[in-house]
Protein backbone atom coordinates (compact mmCIF):
# COMPACT_ATOMS: atom_id res chain seq x y z
CA UNK A 1 0.00 0.00 0.00
CA UNK A 2 1.23 3.55 -0.64
CA UNK A 3 0.78 5.36 2.20
CA UNK A 4 2.35 9.25 3.06
CA UNK A 5 2.99 10.74 6.42
CA UNK A 6 2.64 14.45 5.93
CA UNK A 7 3.42 16.74 9.10
CA UNK A 8 3.27 20.55 8.92
CA UNK A 9 3.29 23.61 11.22
CA UNK A 10 -0.12 24.33 10.78
CA UNK A 11 -3.74 22.97 9.20
CA UNK A 12 -6.31 25.23 7.68
CA UNK A 13 -9.57 23.25 8.95
CA UNK A 14 -12.09 24.71 7.25
CA UNK A 15 -15.58 23.18 8.05
CA UNK A 16 -14.34 24.04 12.15
CA UNK A 17 -12.94 27.41 10.78
CA UNK A 18 -9.69 26.79 13.09
CA UNK A 19 -6.02 25.90 12.27
CA UNK A 20 -4.60 23.04 14.33
CA UNK A 21 -1.06 23.65 15.15
CA UNK A 22 1.69 21.02 14.52
CA UNK A 23 -1.08 18.64 12.27
CA UNK A 24 -0.14 15.48 10.52
CA UNK A 25 -2.42 13.89 7.95
CA UNK A 26 -2.08 10.45 6.47
CA UNK A 27 -2.63 9.64 2.69
CA UNK A 28 -3.18 5.92 1.75
CA UNK A 29 -3.32 5.45 -1.73
CA UNK A 30 -4.53 9.07 -2.52
CA UNK A 31 -6.76 9.29 0.02
CA UNK A 32 -6.63 11.14 3.09
CA UNK A 33 -7.37 8.41 6.01
CA UNK A 34 -6.21 10.18 9.23
CA UNK A 35 -5.69 13.79 10.58
CA UNK A 36 -4.55 15.20 14.14
CA UNK A 37 -1.82 16.27 16.76
CA UNK A 38 1.86 15.17 15.25
CA UNK A 39 1.78 14.03 19.29
CA UNK A 40 -0.99 11.79 18.21
CA UNK A 41 0.95 10.13 15.28
CA UNK A 42 0.08 6.47 14.94
CA UNK A 43 2.54 3.69 14.11
CA UNK A 44 3.59 3.66 10.57
CA UNK A 45 5.61 1.42 8.40
CA UNK A 46 8.71 1.31 7.09
CA UNK A 47 7.77 1.98 3.51
CA UNK A 48 5.82 4.83 4.39
CA UNK A 49 7.08 7.70 3.00
CA UNK A 50 7.43 10.69 5.32
CA UNK A 51 7.14 14.24 4.40
CA UNK A 52 8.00 17.04 6.64
CA UNK A 53 6.66 20.79 5.58
CA UNK A 54 8.17 22.33 8.59
CA UNK A 55 7.07 26.08 8.62
CA UNK A 56 4.43 25.36 6.28
CA UNK A 57 0.65 25.22 6.14
CA UNK A 58 -1.90 22.41 4.89
CA UNK A 59 -4.46 24.06 3.17
CA UNK A 60 -7.43 22.48 0.99
CA UNK A 61 -7.66 22.48 -2.59
CA UNK A 62 -8.75 25.56 -4.07
CA UNK A 63 -11.16 26.16 -7.03
CA UNK A 64 -9.83 28.32 -9.80
CA UNK A 65 -13.95 29.73 -11.12
CA UNK A 66 -12.40 31.37 -14.34
CA UNK A 67 -9.01 29.94 -16.50
CA UNK A 68 -8.34 29.46 -19.56
CA UNK A 69 -6.08 26.25 -19.80
CA UNK A 70 -4.61 27.03 -23.96
CA UNK A 71 -4.64 30.46 -23.63
CA UNK A 72 -1.05 31.54 -23.44
CA UNK A 73 -0.83 34.37 -20.64
CA UNK A 74 -0.13 37.77 -20.93
CA UNK A 75 1.74 39.31 -23.51
CA UNK A 76 0.63 36.54 -26.37
CA UNK A 77 -1.90 37.50 -28.81
CA UNK A 78 -4.62 35.15 -28.80
CA UNK A 79 -4.71 35.23 -32.91
CA UNK A 80 -1.47 34.77 -33.02
CA UNK A 81 -1.02 31.60 -30.40
CA UNK A 82 -4.39 30.30 -32.10
CA UNK A 83 -1.97 30.17 -35.18
CA UNK A 84 0.72 28.20 -33.40
CA UNK A 85 1.18 25.10 -34.91
CA UNK A 86 -1.65 22.45 -32.65
CA UNK A 87 0.95 20.58 -30.76
CA UNK A 88 2.45 23.63 -29.34
CA UNK A 89 -0.74 24.67 -27.96
CA UNK A 90 -1.11 21.04 -26.61
CA UNK A 91 1.99 21.74 -24.39
CA UNK A 92 1.00 24.97 -23.43
CA UNK A 93 -1.66 23.87 -21.71
CA UNK A 94 -0.46 20.85 -20.42
CA UNK A 95 1.98 23.15 -19.03
CA UNK A 96 -0.70 26.04 -17.83
CA UNK A 97 -2.45 22.86 -15.56
CA UNK A 98 0.63 22.04 -13.77
CA UNK A 99 0.76 25.17 -12.93
CA UNK A 100 -2.86 25.83 -12.15
CA UNK A 101 -1.96 22.61 -9.72
CA UNK A 102 1.40 23.93 -8.39
CA UNK A 103 -0.18 27.09 -7.26
CA UNK A 104 -2.74 25.35 -4.86
CA UNK A 105 -6.03 24.49 -7.45
CA UNK A 106 -7.01 20.78 -7.49
CA UNK A 107 -10.36 21.95 -9.36
CA UNK A 108 -10.20 24.59 -12.44
CA UNK A 109 -13.50 25.71 -14.59
CA UNK A 110 -11.91 26.21 -18.05
CA UNK A 111 -13.90 29.43 -19.18
CA UNK A 112 -13.82 28.45 -23.24
CA UNK A 113 -11.10 27.26 -25.37
CA UNK A 114 -10.76 24.38 -27.88
CA UNK A 115 -13.11 21.94 -26.41
CA UNK A 116 -10.88 18.56 -27.58
CA UNK A 117 -7.93 20.01 -26.34
CA UNK A 118 -9.21 20.80 -22.80
CA UNK A 119 -11.40 17.41 -22.75
CA UNK A 120 -7.57 15.70 -23.58
CA UNK A 121 -5.63 17.81 -21.00
CA UNK A 122 -8.64 16.63 -18.73
CA UNK A 123 -8.26 13.05 -19.45
CA UNK A 124 -4.46 12.99 -19.48
CA UNK A 125 -4.87 14.54 -15.98
CA UNK A 126 -7.33 11.61 -14.81
CA UNK A 127 -4.79 8.71 -16.29
CA UNK A 128 -2.05 10.15 -15.27
CA UNK A 129 0.18 11.06 -17.97
CA UNK A 130 0.22 15.03 -16.55
CA UNK A 131 0.00 16.80 -13.79
CA UNK A 132 -2.89 19.01 -13.57
CA UNK A 133 -6.00 19.75 -11.19
CA UNK A 134 -9.46 18.84 -12.28
CA UNK A 135 -11.10 20.48 -15.30
CA UNK A 136 -14.52 21.19 -15.68
CA UNK A 137 -14.76 22.46 -19.09
CA UNK A 138 -17.17 25.54 -20.07
CA UNK A 139 -16.88 24.42 -24.16
CA UNK A 140 -16.14 27.24 -26.77
CA UNK A 141 -16.32 30.83 -25.96
CA UNK A 142 -19.85 32.27 -27.33
CA UNK A 143 -19.42 35.90 -28.24
CA UNK A 144 -21.22 38.48 -31.14
CA UNK A 145 -19.94 39.79 -33.88
CA UNK A 146 -16.52 41.83 -32.87
CA UNK A 147 -17.03 41.23 -29.01
CA UNK A 148 -14.70 39.52 -26.47
CA UNK A 149 -12.65 36.62 -28.15
CA UNK A 150 -14.53 37.02 -31.65
CA UNK A 151 -11.51 35.87 -32.95
CA UNK A 152 -11.26 32.60 -31.22
CA UNK A 153 -14.47 32.14 -30.07
CA UNK A 154 -17.92 30.97 -31.72
CA UNK A 155 -19.86 34.05 -33.24
CA UNK A 156 -23.44 34.28 -32.20
CA UNK A 157 -25.64 36.98 -32.87
CA UNK A 158 -29.37 36.70 -31.53
CA UNK A 159 -31.08 33.56 -30.01
CA UNK A 160 -31.70 31.80 -33.34
CA UNK A 161 -27.65 31.62 -33.75
CA UNK A 162 -26.78 30.97 -29.88
CA UNK A 163 -28.90 27.72 -30.10
CA UNK A 164 -27.31 26.50 -33.21
CA UNK A 165 -24.16 27.07 -31.19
Amino acid sequence: MNQKLIKAKGLVDVEKETVLADPFVIVEEDLITKVGKQSEIPATGPETEILDLNNQFILPGLINCHAHISWPGAGISMSAHMESPYEIIVLGAAKNARIELLSGATMVRDCGGPGTLIQGIDEAVKQGKIEGPGIFHCGAVLTTTGGHAHDIGVVADGPEEIDKA
